[in-house]
């Protein structure tokens, strides 16, 4: 069933996707969450993938802790796909792209 996410866009709650627009090199993706979470950062051709219910090759993995920084390795469109639900209810997230100068030091590295 869908309904109004954590930041008020209309979503699926088994999965919620951002698109996050160009970025590459000098820039990363920060998540931010309040409960462990499924999360795929995936590039373009590997989104697509992902919506064909092809295997993408993309970070996969549960994050437990926040906030969690991607540096981007390539310029490309960037997409972050977040499997809200928890075995202890809902995680509210915030995504974002964020200029590395910006947030040195301030987030865990995630290769």
């Amino acid at each position: 069933m869908s309904g109004l996410g954590p930041d008020g866009r209309g979503w699926d709650p088994k999965a919620v996707e951002y698109d996050l627009g160009e970025a590459g090199p000098g820039k990363s993706i920060v998540i931010e969450i309040t409960r462990s979470v499924m999360v795929r950062v995936l590039d373009d051709e590997n989104y697509r993938r992902y919506k064909a219910g092809e295997e993408p090759m993309a970070f996969q993995g549960r994050l437990h802790a926040s906030p969690y920084r991607f540096p981007l390795p390539k310029e490309d469109r960037w997409h972050v796909v977040i499997e809200p639900n928890t075995y202890s209810g809902i995680a509210e997230f915030r995504v974002r792209v964020l200029d590395d100068a910006a947030i040195s030091g301030q987030a865990r590295f995630v290769r």
